[in-house]
């Protein structure tokens, strides 16, 4: 696992990027590594909102939500016992999404 950058959250922990979350997360963007990289660290660090996803017991998700010009940009992390990780960015529309909104929102 090459660890590509680390970046802390509004939420108080650091995000691990690994290259194969960068190269899954970037094809969304069409954009080089360093303004996708820059435009992770805004959205973790001055999220609007962050809503959190409980899959069984022991699988917890942080769903980060920026609005930018054209939409919202979101990030998922997956948490786990040695560390928080990236496991996607993509864009999506201008309204946060009705399964997320049902989630419970996490305090900034």
């Amino acid at each position: 696992m090459e660890i590509i950058r680390r970046i802390r959250t509004a939420v108080g922990y650091t995000v691990i990027v690994t290259h194969d979350a960068l190269a899954h997360s970037i094809r969304h963007f069409h954009i080089p590594d360093d303004l996708f990289l820059t435009m992770l660290a805004r959205i973790l660090h001055h999220p609007n909102a962050v809503y959190e996803e409980l899959h069984g017991a022991s699988t917890t998700y942080h769903i980060f939500y920026k609005l930018e010009t054209t939409g919202y940009v979101v990030a998922v992390i997956k948490l786990k016992p040695d560390g928080a990780f990236l496991v996607t960015v993509y864009p999506t529309k201008t309204k946060i999404r009705p399964k997320h909104a049902k989630l419970k929102k996490v305090e900034i």
